[in-house]
């Protein structure tokens, strides 16, 4: 795993292989970069600086301050398009069991602080992992900044959705790509000698996920204005199944 992009990339999309080999690589870098580890002193200092939890940060200004309060009052779903989109689904509970989550969102805050921290990725998504054309094996590495410490198992929630979220990825993967990247993380950890307890790993991962990105797959800034179209309306429809995929691996952490 190395911080360059001057290759050029290779014009295949992600294989299960890939997803496999990247989350393998992030789990050897999040054991080397654990809380304590003497390589943190050369990260950067704004990566270092004492401060409260990046997640924390940017889920209560995102999603409790932000999105939160609209899902709460329906205003998001009284846009005709999305509730077009929201009918095209077949799923009508989709809205309260967001809500839910949301509710459930500052005890999750406080289970991510309590579990092992590591100098993670931050932003670990496909797009942001680019693979060489004709180095197999290589990943060069981009786009550091949301880089500083995050529970163990972070990277793999952008890992995981990356592509989905925009729009590139195949839903009906998710589960296949789930299968494929937590036991390679959890193996790249073990290559580093971290001892993990597998259970806490899963927390960081599908818990972080729940506060980053399960409600916020929705557009809700892009919606004032859109014409209703074909387009528009599939886009959406895709994202409502994403959020009802990430709300359901939410159930997982308790």
């Amino acid at each position: 795993m190395r911080s360059s992009f001057r290759w050029e990339q290779r014009s295949q999309p992600w294989q299960l292989a890939d997803y496999r080999l990247a989350a393998r690589l992030l789990g050897q870098l999040a054991a080397r970069r654990q809380a304590g580890a003497a390589v943190n002193t050369a990260l950067p200092e704004v990566a270092r600086a004492a401060r409260d939890s990046a997640l924390r940060f940017y889920t209560q200004a995102r999603v409790l301050s932000g999105i939160l309060p609209a899902l709460r009052q329906g205003q998001l779903w009284q846009h005709p398009v999305l509730a077009d989109a929201l009918r095209a689904t077949g799923d009508p509970g989709l809205p309260a069991d967001m809500c839910a989550l949301g509710d459930r969102l500052p005890e999750l805050l406080d289970l991510l602080d309590r579990l092992p921290q590591t100098y993670a990725h931050g932003d670990a998504s496909p797009q942001n992992l680019l693979l060489p054309a004709g180095e197999p094996g290589t990943i060069a590495v981009i786009d550091w900044g949301f880089g500083t410490l995050l529970p163990v198992g972070f990277d793999l929630g952008q890992l995981l959705v990356g592509l989905a979220h925009a729009g590139v990825g195949d839903l009906a993967l998710l589960p296949a790509i789930d299968a494929e990247i937590f036991p390679a993380y959890l193996d790249g950890l073990a290559a580093e000698d971290y001892k993990a307890d597998p259970a806490q790993v899963r927390a960081g991962y599908i818990g972080s996920l729940a506060a980053r990105s399960a409600l916020c797959a929705i557009p809700a800034d892009q919606l004032a204005g859109q014409p209703t179209s074909d387009e528009v309306l599939a886009m959406l429809v895709e994202r409502l199944r994403l959020t009802r995929a990430m709300v359901d691996l939410a159930r997982e952490v308790t």
